[in-house]
């Protein structure tokens, strides 16, 4: 285990959590049978970051600290994605559910908040439907429910042509920047190249209806709030207030002037806009 510096940390003293100094830690879990990767900071009521496709934990490196003045704050990798393996090469947000199922267990988690962006979402979704006895509450930010025209649509414009086929050359342009960042990201384990293989490998998750929850969301009995970009290109309003109207214990906070990824372009209202819900959640019953 490797120790990156930072400067907070919490200790209980009779019931009360007292900020005092703090490391971010780095370590590996096997879990499922995948070597996760995980960062970890703070102490107090535990919540996990699940981050999107294509990202990793460090996407977090600004919110992590910022909430581990309050929160036990715990991000991996998930599985095939940054620093954590995939033997098996296989991909499915349910797939990566019992991943993070089996790493609460491991960990021995109680009951932790889970807050996923984008395909995090899809797995916080997946984690609520089949796990619910594990976790108190979700955060989703960029989630569907349903595939839609304009969202096949878009992933074709941007070079995901159907599941298993990906036109790179499109799909590099669509990237710009983000490639050299997202390839170097996914270099450690897998090397340079591995990142096309990724975004073929994935895009039988993203471009399969059957990955989505569609109408069985309604059967989450756990508290959710949908935090939605008005400007995102991927997700229009219209799916986030859908969702909002199908789950029983919802509630959903529109981000002004936001895109797909804003909890990260944007975090400071990111955390603005969860901090309540956090704070409502983040407590034992």
């Amino acid at each position: 285990m490797s120790t990156i510096s930072s400067n907070i940390k919490c200790h209980k003293i009779e019931g009360i959590w007292f900020i005092i100094e703090s490391k971010i830690k780095e370590n590996y879990v096997l879990a499922n049978g995948i070597n996760t990767y995980y960062v970890e900071q703070g102490a107090g009521y535990p919540i996990i970051l699940l981050h999107g496709g294509m990202g990793t934990a460090n996407g977090f490196q600004n919110l992590i600290p910022e909430l581990a003045k309050k929160f036990q704050v715990i991000a991996p990798d998930c599985r095939g994605h940054g620093k954590s393996d995939n033997p098996s090469g296989e991909f499915s947000y349910k797939l990566m559910a019992d991943d993070i199922a089996e790493f609460i267990k491991i960990l021995k988690l109680e009951r932790p908040l889970i807050c996923g962006v984008s395909d995090g979402g899809q797995i916080a979704f997946e984690l609520a439907l089949n796990y619910s006895e594990l976790i108190k509450a979700i955060i989703v930010t960029g989630v569907l429910i349903e595939i839609s025209e304009d969202y096949i649509k878009n992933s074709m414009e941007g070079g995901l042509i159907k599941p298993g086929v990906v036109d790179f050359t499109q799909f590099e342009k669509m990237l710009g920047d983000f490639l050299p960042i997202f390839s170097k990201a996914y270099s450690p384990v897998y090397g340079p190249d591995y990142w096309k293989t990724f975004v073929q490998e994935m895009s039988k998750v993203w471009l399969n209806p059957k990955e989505f929850p569609r109408e069985k969301i309604k059967d989450i009995t756990l508290p959710v709030l949908n935090v939605q970009g008005d400007r995102d290109n991927l997700i229009p309003i219209e799916e986030a207030l859908r969702i909002y109207r199908l789950i029983p214990h919802s509630e959903l906070a529109v981000a002004p002037n936001s895109v797909h990824i804003f909890p990260h372009t944007n975090w400071e209202l990111f955390l603005a806009l969860i901090s309540d819900f956090l704070q409502r959640n983040g407590k034992n019953d």
